[in-house]
């Protein structure tokens, strides 16, 4: 895939996710924020928490390895091209494979927490910071430049996927949460 489109792509996403924010969830009260359709289900509050320990991993991991790339000369490319493992991480988040129930790692659920509506707010900064390093991404090799995925710090993603499964993971939990809305 032509990295540059890749890159719009995945901001095009991210606008998408900041306007149901702004739309969607903004406008509700704490209380239905926190509605939850069973006891072991997560409410909107819990889905965007997750969300949120997510992004405080990953958003400085990726600023560190994109300095790392621009010292080490990772020129960008034209095309980017996905591995096995990064094809496979971003399938099993993608929202339409919503109905696949994956189970969070216990620092990453936080069922029965008790939120605020701060974490929307965080949230959305975190939008915004991860669309900024998107922009950056422009001057680095996405194929070379490489993550470690945190739940098995053995492997490692090139930016461009781990990029991906980022944005798509927060579309497959804003989708469960839009899902609530409707059973309110």
């Amino acid at each position: 895939m032509n990295s540059e489109l890749l890159i719009q792509k995945l901001q095009t996403e991210i606008d998408k996710q900041k306007e149901l924010l702004q739309t969607k969830l903004y406008p509700i009260s704490e209380e239905q924020l926190n509605y939850k359709s069973s006891p072991e289900s997560w409410s909107i509050l819990e889905c965007l928490a997750h969300l949120n320990s997510y992004s405080a991993h990953y958003l400085p991991c990726f600023e560190k390895a994109m300095q790392e790339a621009e010292s080490k000369g990772f020129k960008p490319e034209k095309e980017f091209y996905s591995t096995w493992l990064g094809r496979f991480s971003i399938q099993s988040v993608l929202p339409e494979n919503i109905n696949k129930k994956m189970k969070a790692v216990k620092k990453h659920n936080h069922l029965n927490s008790q939120l605020s509506k701060n974490e929307i707010k965080q949230f959305e900064d975190n939008l915004n910071r991860l669309s900024t390093i998107l922009e950056k991404s422009n001057r680095i090799s996405l194929n070379k430049t490489k993550v470690r995925i945190e739940v098995m710090p053995v492997f490692k993603l090139r930016l461009g996927d781990i990029f991906q499964f980022m944005v798509y993971h927060q579309s497959r939990h804003l989708l469960q949460a839009t899902n609530l809305l409707q059973k309110m």
